[in-house]
């Protein structure tokens, strides 16, 4: 987690699935699993897609509750930073 002012450095591939968390919340209601982020992003192991999520709950960006299915949302944060 990042715990400066500083403003948050992202790739452009965390912001993509970033975005795509966000939208994904917004349009269906419920969370998505991190199958579907491989199927959207054509990973071609789960692995992939938990290192992008990893490094964007560093910043805060997006939570989950490990263990629970359909947990993975945006925060207030990471939607802040795609409409900013």
């Amino acid at each position: 987690m990042t715990t400066t002012d500083e403003p948050v450095t992202i790739t452009d591939r965390q912001r993509e699935v970033l975005g795509f968390i966000a939208r994904f919340y917004a349009d269906h209601g419920y969370a998505l699993t991190v199958r579907e982020i491989c199927k959207q992003f054509r990973f071609a192991s789960p692995n992939s897609a938990v290192a992008h999520l990893k490094a964007l709950r560093r910043h805060d960006l997006v939570t989950w509750q490990s263990g629970q299915a359909r947990t993975i949302r945006p925060t207030e944060a990471g939607v802040s930073l795609l409409e900013g």
